[in-house]
């Protein structure tokens, strides 16, 4: 609740007054009667329980503005337990109702309690009801309803202490238990407090405050009209008692009297009006001043018509923006100039009789270059000059729908390249509750698992399709990452309906959205690679090979200098015999091998900010101390953290080369020489073309100055005047004026604030932003920043400049549109990024003319090149003649260039060495499906593969050789041993001839055997034939 100083020394000083009253009473019952006179008149009693509620609500008065926590559960249970209070004794003394209440506390404490002390009027358990009722609003923050039960207390107790002063006291003698004076008294002191609790800004009080004339009427006749009639019974019963007169000289004397009052009322009254209506109109004519000045500044299109809507009154922005000078539009209707269309006008005009305002209609203007530009346009009937005129304004929000247009594209280039990508693009999410499942999965899900089915049924397709020993492990790896909210990694295998097996791996990483915790991913298809890593132990050896023969120097250091490893050529360049020598006898790669050592400090430098160094040329020192000018390339190899874990490069000597430059530099100094004979003319040239920027810029300041606003439909717009200390110092400020913008973005009402300072409003303000809109009131140097309500959930984009020295304005847009459409494209392209970046394939992406466009880490692995090196280069340029000619053939038999194939190609790694690829290639088609914009391609080196292909068609020609050779032997064995026999049944020896058929025999059983093989080498040849193992 915010009070003014005086509302709340009011409100403290009724709280300490009633609890004084209180404890007086409590006191005086049980020391003595005498003590309480007042409390137990000859007239009624006071109840007990009074005195007890007085301190209590006392004592919630004064602690009402400490901001302790417990002051405010204490206001409330006091509150409570006085309404509990009233309606017991309402029900006791009022409805003959016996609780037992009453007797009870009578039979508690009898001691505390004297012998008059009786009954609780039902008046007065009544004002404790309403008393209570103004309490509790007044803590629950219904200041609007808190002051008003206090204020009908205060008109009863009132009554009740009048008839107590001149005697007769209201329902003595009645049949219901009148009010006790001491009781009445209370109850005024308690409903003047609870009143100023509740403010000026509050009925009744808001009826009194302030400086309109109903106020100033209220002040003045109300309390007069009171007092008045109070004298005047007062001076009736006075006269009456003391003097016997006649009637007519009493009615006059009572005349005359009031007729002095009023008089005096009247002149007051007449001088006050008459000074509040000067300021009015001097206030009238500053506001109209100021609403041209700031009409003219508005940074919106605003405009005046008359009621057949032509235009009587144009801002600057207006004409800027249109680019129609007022002399061009004034008198005119908007169609008949050309800035939209007559259908569109009347339109806008039917709408605006039919509803009595526009607001945020979208229209097209055409300004005078022929531009067509969105707007939203808002309009509402105002008076002026005692005549109705339409003012309207215009927000810009032609870039608004050109970021709508791009944020739309983005999102069907994401969904495409998903369904493009030669990997599974899915969506997993687990609920709170356990349930778990897919919400997306790209179509290549089906292409590759080989499973056909909807969304719902393929995660248990997949479950039941994994071998039977990566299933429980599979399962694991989802539910932990669900329990620590951490990426999902996984590699398993999968038989396909086919029979095949599946090597697969899928990763994705979690995003918690309310209750759900939502994975997104990738299964990329690693069968291929599986069958490939074999290879990799080949690789490595081929790699050291190269490391160990390289003509260049390669080296690996730690950030500090220190030495990881380097190769030979390295150690050679700087005269040592070998890597050992040179790391034993240099530490560190460091400053001491630098001519001028802050070039080492400088590297560095270029390594820490950009990642890599290349062609960097410094002259070192050789072991003997000779000079080595030398080109070094080196990068930043950082661990999966991020952190620096070692720097590596080359370095090429390249002293030769540098004195052949030395001797180009001279002559180049000699034509520089030259060349500044001709700098004067030059520097004449450059002064004059400062002036004509310097006289530029003084005129967009100017006209900058003219494009603000105060007063708009769509903008919110306050003013304020800046308060200074006696140093002039800034040290508050305080509202002037405001717009209905203003009360319809903050949802507060102007006149809560009006003429209070930001102190008052806001006590808890940072000073530090009166100290820079103390600047801006007091140099007019404007601000502009961005700011986000955490309520409202809204972006406002604020601009603060200074109408006049010592006043400041701010404006602020509602610019949540904007926002989150910015955040959906930076959320779109970051996971677009993330998931080309971290493909396990190299993925290429080039345009319609083959120029690369993007390429992933993979890629760059792939030839060994980085991507500064490969992006805006043509892919023909990588190929040989004849595979850029079969790749163009293979996109020409597609129609549309709607290609979806593969093709093989043959490309050359950075060491030289020739890598054989299987691209498969997808086409990137413009958001609305109509031309291609791109292809993108996933590879696989199959350089191996083809390698053990060759060897295989060599071993099977070494075969058909082999082949060959055994049957000319068979025939070159079986024709000598044909002979032999001849010879032998020749011979009459029969030892010798047994010997040798033996012999013959054993050799041609040799001869058949060469025979069999031969046979079986052909059936294995034929075997290779048949299953394409030779070709």
């Amino acid at each position: 609740m915010e009070l003014s100083i005086s509302s709340r020394q009011v409100s403290r000083g009724c709280g300490i007054a009633i609890t004084l009253f209180g404890i007086y009473g409590i006191i005086g019952s049980i020391i003595s009667s005498s003590m309480v006179a007042l409390y137990q008149g000859s007239y009624v009693p006071v109840s007990p329980i009074s005195p007890i509620l007085f301190i209590f609500l006392g004592v919630a008065l004064i602690v009402s503005d400490l901001h302790y926590p417990a002051v405010k559960p204490y206001s409330l249970i006091i509150s409570i337990i006085t309404i509990l209070m009233g309606i017991n004794y309402l029900a006791e003394s009022g409805g003959g109702i016996n609780t037992g209440f009453h007797s009870t506390l009578l039979t508690l404490f009898p001691s505390v309690i004297v012998e008059k002390a009786g009954m609780m009027s039902p008046v007065s358990a009544l004002s404790f009801i309403f008393i209570g009722i103004s309490a509790f609003s007044l803590i629950k923050g219904y200041n609007t309803y808190g002051g008003l039960p206090a204020t009908i207390v205060l008109a009863i107790s009132s009554t009740f202490i009048f008839g107590y002063i001149f005697g007769s006291p209201l329902m003595h003698q009645s049949s219901f238990i009148p009010v006790s004076l001491p009781s009445a008294i209370g109850f005024i002191l308690l409903s003047v407090g609870y009143i100023t609790q509740a403010g000026t800004n509050f009925p009744p009080l808001s009826l009194f405050s302030g400086e309109s004339s109903r106020a100033i009427l209220m002040r003045y006749l109300l309390p007069v009209i009171i007092c008045l009639v109070i004298s005047l019974k007062f001076i009736d019963h006075l006269i009456t008692e003391s003097f016997q007169l006649n009637p007519a000289i009493m009615v006059s004397i009572e005349v005359l009297i009031a007729l002095v009052i009023i008089t005096a009322v009247v002149i007051i009254l007449s001088a006050t009006l008459g000074r509040r209506l000067d300021t009015i109109n001097v206030s009238l004519v500053e506001s109209e001043e100021k609403f041209r000045t700031l009409f003219d500044m508005a940074p919106i299109a605003c405009s005046v018509m008359n009621t057949q809507e032509d235009l009587i009154l144009i801002n600057k922005y207006l004409e800027n923006m249109t680019g129609y000078s007022s002399s061009e539009i004034l008198g005119r209707r908007g169609d008949e100039v050309g800035l939209f269309s007559s259908d569109e006008r009347i339109h806008l005009s039917e709408k605006l009789k039919k509803q009595g305002y526009l607001r945020d209609e979208e229209i097209t203007v055409l300004t005078r270059l022929g531009e067509v530009r969105s707007q939203l346009a808002s309009s509402s009937l105002v008076m002026l000059q005692g005549e109705r005129h339409i003012l309207s304004t215009m927000v810009d929000i032609t870039d608004r729908r050109r970021m709508e247009d791009d944020l739309r594209k983005t999102k069907d280039q994401v969904t495409g390249i998903a369904e493009t990508i030669p990997g599974v693009v899915f969506q997993f999410y687990a609920k709170n509750s356990g349930e778990m499942g897919l919400s997306y999965v790209s179509k290549r899900a089906f292409e590759i698992f080989g499973e056909q089915g909807d969304l719902s049924s393929f995660l248990q397709k997949l479950i039941s399709g994994l071998v039977p020993d990566d299933r429980e492990p599979f399962l694991a790896s989802i539910n932990q990452a669900i329990k620590e909210e951490t990426r999902w990694y996984f590699e398993g295998r999968f038989v396909k309906p086919s029979g095949d097996l599946l090597y697969f791996r899928g990763v994705s990483a979690p995003v918690r959205e309310g209750d759900e915790l939502v994975f997104s991913g990738v299964i990329l298809d690693i069968t291929g690679q599986k069958e490939t890593e074999s290879a990799l132990l080949e690789s490595e050896r081929a790699y050291r090979e190269l490391f160990n023969n390289s003509i260049l120097g390669i080296f690996r250091i730690t950030a500090e200098g220190e030495f990881i490893n380097l190769n030979p050529a390295f150690a050679r360049m700087y005269g040592y015999d070998s890597t050992e020598d040179m790391k034993r006898e240099l530490k560190c790669f460091g400053e001491s091998q630098y001519l001028v050592p802050d070039e080492w400090r400088t590297i560095r430098d270029i390594l820490a900010r950009d990642g890599e160094i290349q062609k960097y040329e410094c002259e070192h020192r050789r072991k003997d101390g000779s000079n080595l000018w030398v080109s070094i390339n080196a990068k930043v190899i950082r661990n999966d953290s991020g952190d620096l874990q070692y720097v590596e490069g080359t370095v090429e000597d390249i002293t030769k080369r540098k004195f052949a430059e030395s001797e180009l530099i001279r002559k180049q100094n000699e034509l520089r020489a030259a060349y500044l004979q001709l700098a004067g003319v030059e520097e004449e040239l450059r002064h004059q073309y400062s002036e004509i920027v310097d006289a530029q810029n003084e005129i967009e300041k100017r006209e900058k100055k003219f494009r603000q606003l105060f007063e708009a439909n769509i903008a919110g717009i306050v003013l304020h005047e800046i308060i200074t200390d006696e140093s002039g110092i800034p040290c508050d400020y305080r509202y002037l004026d405001a717009n209905s913008a203003f009360e319809r973005i903050t949802g507060h009402s102007f006149a809560d604030i009006a003429l209070k300072t930001i102190r008052e409003v806001k006590p808890d303000c940072d000073p530090e932003w009166i100290k820079k809109y103390g600047k801006v009131a007091l140099t007019g140097e404007p601000i502009h920043f961005e700011s986000y309500d955490v309520n409202k959930e809204l972006y406002f984009d604020v601009n603060v400049y200074s109408p006049e020295k010592g006043q400041f304005a701010t404006v602020f847009l509602d610019m949540t549109a904007r926002k989150l459409a910015e955040n959906a494209i930076s959320e779109t392209n970051a996971y677009l990024e993330n998931l080309i970046s971290n493909a396990f394939g190299p993925i290429m992406v080039w345009d319609n003319d083959f120029i690369i466009t993007r390429i992933n880490r993979s890629c760059e692995n792939l030839l060994g090149k980085g991507a500064d090196s490969l992006i805006s280069k043509n892919l023909l340029d990588l190929l040989s003649a004849d595979q850029a000619e079969a790749l163009i053939q293979k996109i020409n038999l597609f129609p549309d260039h709607r290609v979806r194939d593969t093709i093989e190609l043959k490309m050359e790694h950075q060491d030289g060495t020739t890598r054989t690829v299987v691209w498969s290639m997808s086409t990137i088609m413009d958001p609305n499906k109509e031309y291609p914009v791109a292809t993108i391609a996933q590879g696989w080196d199959v350089t191996s593969e083809r390698e053990l292909e060759k060897e295989r068609v060599m071993a099977i020609e070494k075969i058909n050789e082999n082949i060959a050779k055994i049957a000319i032997l068979n025939d070159g064995i079986r024709n000598p041993l044909s002979i032999m026999a001849c010879i032998i049944d020749s011979t009459d020896d029969p030892e010798i001839m047994k010997l040798l058929n033996n012999e013959i025999q054993r050799i041609d059983q040799m001869v058949t055997n060469l025979d069999i093989e031969w046979i079986n080498s052909e059936k294995v040849l034929n075997f290779l034939r048949r299953h394409d193992y030779g070709h």
